[in-house]
């Protein structure tokens, strides 16, 4: 979900406030990647 839709959502008006839902989740989902992408290495 874009920061700003959480900014909306949460009715943050800083996004400073929200950048601690989104850092998370970007994290996370670039672990993910690239994990997968170190699975499908011929090793």
């Amino acid at each position: 979900m874009p920061q700003h839709q959480i900014m909306a959502i949460m009715a943050h008006t800083q996004a400073k406030t929200s950048e601690i839902y989104t850092k998370g989740v970007e994290r996370r989902t670039l672990a993910a990647a690239a994990f997968a992408a170190l699975a499908g290495m011929d090793w």
